[in-house]
């Protein structure tokens, strides 16, 4: 049986939701299936050592420094890519997840005969309120290569896909779910020993209320905001503990927290490899993105048995029935919170609904894509 040769091409592999996704994807797809990654970042990413250990190979192409790196970029994919082909093993498949600069990765795609080239959306709705005509007229060129370039659309959510395509039809993108390791989050909600042990790792008393968030510190994922909201909560007696997974602008969310007196009520922790075994510690999850693609935290979350929070700009498919969205008006989630911490976080989580997001179903459901395009696309016209 023929191998089916991917390459993904990533902005790095950091511990970000799309980052996420291709780690997920490229551990547990069948053997039919290689997938290579191509990345624009330095060396010692965060999930790049699990990646190699496991035999995925990771090629750089070149690191961006601003707009000058871009050609650059995208004249190392391109020999990339010819060198395989001269080599007599060519990718079959090129699947980026760059966003708008797809359209560019995919055009180096096509200059070097890759017939197969799927545009991957990962975001949802305007990156800025009011995005300026050099935006808007950047989104308009992006969009119109993507159209000229891709073969295949693939989109994380319906509102990723309206966002990325809006001339494909509805069901003319594939909507592939996010998946996550479900066992992993599993074996942490149902380990009785498990809150003690953290706590005690993290030097937080049985009794703290704890509150828990996983996000990059940027502006996309509303630190600020949720700070304010923070703030009220910490007027509760006794005061709930947020703790923060992520990294980012970490001088601005700490002049912020110093700001509002939150030093001893929020805790960053950084990116962390124990993110299942934190989450059953807390009560809820605060997610008050300005924009998402998906979600994927959410779904790690209710995974754990956590009830969320989230805003009115996260995707509705990402509530498994426990996750109530919010509009951003530090009022409202305060109050939600004072309340929540008071009575409970209402939700029921649907075990059946979930389980579509577990990552060998995922994984499955991509290859037998990818095989289904290779026949139509490569094997039928050989």
């Amino acid at each position: 049986m023929h191998q089916i040769r991917v390459l993904h091409i990533l902005p790095g592999l950091g511990a970000a939701g799309c980052e996420t996704f291709a780690r997920n994807l490229c551990l547990s797809s069948p053997e039919d299936i290689r997938h290579e990654i191509a990345i624009s970042t330095l060396p010692g990413q965060f999930y790049e050592p699990e990646l190699r250990a496991a035999g995925i190979a990771i090629h750089r192409t070149a690191e961006f420094t601003g707009m000058t790196s871009l050609p650059r970029h995208l004249r190392a994919l391109h020999q990339l890519l010819k060198k395989a082909k001269r080599a007599g093993k060519p990718f079959d498949i090129v699947h980026g997840h760059m966003d708008y600069l797809n359209a560019l990765n995919l055009f180096a795609a096509k200059l070097a005969g890759v017939k197969i080239r799927v545009c991957h959306s990962h975001i949802a709705g305007s990156q800025a309120q009011k995005p300026s005509f050099a935006a808007r007229a950047y989104r308009w060129a992006m969009r119109l290569g993507i159209r000229l370039f891709a073969t295949d659309y693939f989109a994380c959510s319906p509102e990723a896909a309206a966002s990325m395509f809006p001339w494909r039809k509805a069901g003319a993108v594939r909507i592939i779910p996010n998946g996550i390791d479900l066992a992993r989050f599993a074996a942490a909600r149902n380990d009785p020993a498990l809150p003690e042990r953290k706590r005690a790792e993290l030097g937080i008393s049985p009794e703290r209320r704890i509150l828990i968030t996983v996000a990059r510190l940027t502006a996309q994922k509303n630190p600020l905001f949720l700070l304010d909201v923070i703030a009220e909560a910490a007027k509760m007696r006794p005061p709930p503990l947020l703790l923060w997974c992520g990294t980012g602008d970490a001088e601005t969310v700490r002049r912020k927290i110093a700001a509002l007196g939150l030093e001893d009520h929020v805790r960053l922790l950084g990116n962390r490899r124990d993110v299942s075994e934190l989450l059953p510690l807390a009560e809820c999850f605060l997610l008050p993105s300005r924009w998402e693609g998906f979600g994927i935290a959410l779904i790690e979350a209710q995974a754990a048995g956590v009830p969320c929070l989230a805003s009115t700009h996260v995707p509705r498919s990402t509530d498994m029935g426990a996750c109530r969205y919010l509009p951003l008006s530090v009022s409202a989630w305060a109050e939600t919170v004072r309340a929540g911490l008071a009575n409970g976080f209402p939700g029921e989580i649907d075990q059946t609904r979930l389980a579509r997001y577990d990552t060998r179903s995922t994984g499955n459901e991509i290859a037998d894509i990818y095989r289904k395009i290779f026949i139509e696309k490569i094997m039928n016209f050989s």
